[in-house]
C-alpha cells in the first residue's frame, strides 16, 4: 500500500504539468486566432495612421471622435473624415473637411477658403487664387511667399521664378526669398550651378561677385 502511495505522489506533478499544457495550448490558440481576426479587420491607412471597425488610431493613440467608416488618409501627415480634417493625429482647427485636400507635388493642403503647409495655416492667403510657383515660392492675387512667409514688397502680379532659388518682379530681384540688394530685375537671368547675372555684375547664390 505505501508503495502505491508514493508511485501516486511522484506521478502527480507530472499529471499536473500536462493539464496545465493542455489548457495553456488552448488559450494560446485562441489568442492566436483573436489576434488574426483583428488583423483581417484593420486597415492600415499610412503615415501612422490605422482603422478597423470602430475607432482610428495614429501611432497606438486612439483618436477620439474620429469616425471610423468615413476616415481617409490624404497624404503628408494629413486625413480627415466627414467632420473633422487631422495632421499628424492632431485636429487642424478652422480647417473644412468637406472641401480638404492635399498636394503631394506642392506639398501644401487646402479648403475653400485657406491654405495649410506642414499642418500651419498661411495667413493673409485667398485659396481661390494661391499658385505654387515652384522652388518653395508661392503667391496669390496680393502676396508672394517663400517657404510660407511673405515677402514684404515683392508684386504679385509681375512675380516669377527663374530658377536656382531665384525671383524676380518687375523691380527687384530674390534669392530664397531675400532681396538682392543692386540687382537689375530687367536684366537679371539665371545661368546654373547657383550663378546668375544681369547687365553689370555677376552672382553666385544671391551674393554679388566682385571684379
Amino acid at each position: 500500500m505505501k508503495k502505491l502511495i508514493i508511485i501516486f505522489i511522484l506521478c502527480l506533478p507530472l499529471v499536473l504539468d500536462v493539464g496545465l499544457f493542455a489548457q495553456n495550448n488552448g488559450r494560446d490558440r485562441r489568442y492566436r486566432k483573436e489576434e488574426v481576426n483583428v488583423s483581417k479587420n484593420d486597415n492600415l491607412l499610412g503615415g501612422g495612421y490605422v482603422k478597423d471597425h470602430w475607432s482610428v488610431y495614429y501611432n497606438g493613440r486612439e483618436l477620439k471622435g474620429a469616425s471610423a467608416s468615413s476616415f481617409v488618409y490624404l497624404g503628408g501627415g494629413y486625413a480627415k473624415d466627414s467632420w473633422t480634417v487631422f495632421y499628424r493625429g492632431d485636429k487642424l482647427r478652422d480647417a473644412s473637411a468637406s472641401s480638404f485636400s492635399y498636394n503631394e507635388e506642392e506639398g501644401l493642403a487646402r479648403d475653400s477658403w485657406s491654405v495649410f503647409r506642414r499642418g500651419e495655416k498661411l495667413k493673409n492667403i485667398s485659396a481661390s487664387s494661391y499658385q505654387n510657383l515652384g522652388g518653395d515660392y508661392a503667391k496669390d492675387s496680393w502676396s508672394v511667399l517663400y517657404k510660407g512667409r511673405k515677402i514684404d514688397g515683392a508684386s504679385s502680379s509681375s512675380f516669377e521664378t527663374i530658377g536656382g532659388g531665384y525671383a524676380k518682379d518687375s523691380w527687384s530681384v530674390y534669392y530664397r526669398g531675400n532681396k538682392v540688394d543692386k540687382a537689375s530685375s530687367s536684366s537679371f537671368i539665371y545661368l546654373g550651378d547657383g550663378y546668375a547675372k544681369d547687365n553689370w555684375s555677376m552672382y553666385f547664390r544671391g551674393r554679388k561677385l566682385n571684379r
